[in-house]
């Protein structure tokens, strides 16, 4: 399975906003949509990523309560890590998890020829892979179940 197979069921586009957006705003989208975060967009190039823990830390860092009123532009992380959309899931999830030395990531940009194709979650993968470990499952119990009586005599 690759990540283009998850992106053609998730069935909708990236939730995004500007670098410029207040984070109450960028708040109340990722509420109202029921998300974690949205990629940041200037013009169609992605300038980084907001997340539900960029905030959070930020607020338990410094306190402020006032954060909400700070541009996304400020907490927002400009390194984004990406895949593509010919990737195996399984390079996706060990990427997601991180090494060590870069911090696990929940959310996951799908770029092609610098063109935003979506965004993957640490859920998406994780239920692709189980759906496919269910499907690989029952394939093999059908083939034990149908498995010729003759040829399991001989064995």
């Amino acid at each position: 399975m690759i990540v283009s197979d998850i992106l053609s069921e998730k069935g909708r586009a990236p939730l995004s906003t500007s670098p410029d957006t207040l984070l109450s705003n960028a708040v109340e989208q990722m509420v109202a949509n029921g998300v974690g975060s949205l990629v940041v967009m200037e013009a169609e190039a992605l300038v980084g990523i907001i997340t539900e823990r960029d905030i959070l830390t930020s607020l338990a860092q410094s306190g402020d309560t006032g954060i909400l009123q700070r541009r996304v532009a400020e907490l927002m992380t400009g390194e984004v890590i990406t895949c593509r959309p010919g990737d195996p899931l399984e390079a996706v999830m060990s990427l997601m998890q991180g090494d060590g030395k870069q911090t696990p990531i929940r959310h996951l940009p799908v770029i092609e020829q610098d063109k935003l194709l979506g965004v993957l979650s640490m859920r998406d993968v994780i239920g692709a892979l189980l759906d496919e470990s269910q499907f690989e499952n029952q394939l093999l119990k059908k083939y034990i179940k149908d498995w010729p009586k003759d040829q399991a005599s001989r064995h």
